[in-house]
């Protein structure tokens, strides 16, 4: 990869509703911010099993991805289950309010609101994932403007998580409580999307087979999920395990971040090519 990397200006911990997690920040390369040339903007969502975790673990890679595409970064924070109060579906309600606030006020800080990507790192992908198969949590004014999501090292089925790693009952349950229904209900691949005419954005699904913490399983088989829906709904998927790298480790890993620049940049030429 040749592109150079530019100067960011940062708008740090803007406010999208009131509790003090529910903030977010925007990079927006110079370059960007002098011309007022309008980007699109790539949206990325912290893990942490939905009781820890901030948006600055991503901070590192998504001042990167901002630096070599010269698009907007926005991260975002979302309330997580630290405290009893604060269970599922918060989080997804939070994620939603956070990108819909992204695509509302994309005149002030200067990027597109019909081309936007998601980025979620393992329940950051399981949050992204919910928005897009779960109807229920589907913003329908968004349905044209995510142009491709990204997850790392996901979660996507918190029933067979739990067959495979018991003791993360102890992150599940704070969140969700302890129905496996619920269980069920939240988890994106147990969601049948039956409209073709529904949009489901190009996925690429990055799982390294070094990750200690969550197994390849849950990525193969949220492959195969995305895969029928595509078949429908006219879209693509792909599932990269070449990545090395440890379930958090791999965030540092620079081929990751020329994985989701390629994903990106290749989308989103393609959606020129065609306007």
């Amino acid at each position: 990869m040749n592109q150079e990397k530019c100067e960011l200006i940062l708008h740090a911990d803007i406010p999208y509703s009131s509790h003090p997690q529910q903030t977010l920040d925007l990079y927006i390369p110079s370059l960007i911010a002098t011309t007022k040339l309008l980007t699109p903007i790539i949206i990325m969502i912290h893990g942490g099993a939905w009781i820890t975790g901030d948006k600055k673990d991503l901070k590192s890679l998504g001042k990167s991805i901002s630096s070599l595409t010269n698009f907007v970064v926005a991260l975002i924070n979302y309330r997580t289950s630290n405290t009893p109060e604060i269970k599922h579906p918060m989080h997804i309600n939070d994620v939603a309010a956070a990108i819909y606030w992204i695509y509302s006020n994309c005149d002030k800080y200067g990027y597109r609101s019909d081309s936007m990507y998601l980025v979620g790192h393992s329940v950051g992908a399981f949050l992204s994932a919910q928005l897009i198969f779960i109807p229920e949590y589907r913003i329908k004014e968004l349905s044209n403007s995510i142009r491709g999501v990204v997850g790392i090292e996901g979660i996507y089925d918190i029933p067979t998580l739990l067959e495979r790693w018991p003791d993360y009952t102890r992150f599940v349950e704070p969140a969700f409580g302890t129905d496996p229904e619920i269980y069920k209900s939240a988890s994106p691949q147990y969601h049948s999307i039956k409209d073709a005419a529904t949009i489901i954005p190009p996925y690429l699904i990055i799982h390294s087979l070094e990750d200690e913490l969550v197994d390849i399983g849950q990525a193969n088989d949220f492959y195969k999920y995305v895969e029928q829906i595509c078949k429908k709904n006219e879209s693509y998927v792909e599932c990269e395990t070449g990545i090395k790298g440890t379930h958090d480790g791999i965030l540092n890993e620079r081929e990751l971040e020329q994985r989701i620049v390629e994903f990106i940049l290749l989308r989103q030429s393609k959606l020129s090519f065609s306007k």
